[in-house]
């Protein structure tokens, strides 16, 4: 009977959860802003075989901190590797994973919130990636979160 009731508990609780989820995502809706489509990287001129993706996933709904992340993380990667932007032997892109096309990354990375992911490219190839976990806790301190990007990234490129 105590087993019952603590099941009835769990149940209960997933569906305050859930409603609770669902109001937040709606409100959170209503205050989306939109990516700024200029912070994505245009395709290089020549493809490259070999290259360095860098991409940071979000959702159509996005907060303070998400549009943070998104400009901490173009300055860190705009300002620290600009050769290999303009060479084309790194990308740097913004994925919605709320749009159909791009749902699997979210399996693909294993990724449960908004985040930065590097990506080795081999001969046209994903043959690693890297996920930065750590942005969240940096993000009340522009400077560390710029390090550490560029430190990840730099540690990711050298790792090939």
């Amino acid at each position: 009977m105590e087993s019952l009731m603590k099941i009835q508990a769990l149940v209960i609780a997933a569906i305050l959860v859930t409603f609770a989820g669902a109001a937040a995502g709606w409100s959170a809706r209503a205050r989306t802003t939109p990516a700024d489509p200029t912070t994505t990287m245009a395709k290089p001129a020549a493809t490259v075989a070999d290259k360095t993706m860098v991409y940071y996933f979000y959702s159509t709904a996005r907060c303070a901190s998400c549009l943070k992340i998104e400009q901490y993380t173009t300055e860190a990667v705009k300002s620290a590797f600009a050769a290999s932007l303009k060479d084309g032997t790194m990308q740097w892109a913004m994925v919605n994973t709320d749009e159909k096309a791009n749902a699997h990354y979210v399996k693909d990375y294993g990724l449960y919130t908004k985040s930065v992911v590097l990506v080795r490219v081999r001969d046209g190839r994903q043959i690693g990636f890297k996920v930065l976990d750590k942005v969240w806790e940096h993000l009340n301190d522009k400077a560390a979160f710029i390090k550490y990007v560029q430190d990840e990234t730099r540690a990711f490129v050298a790792a090939r």
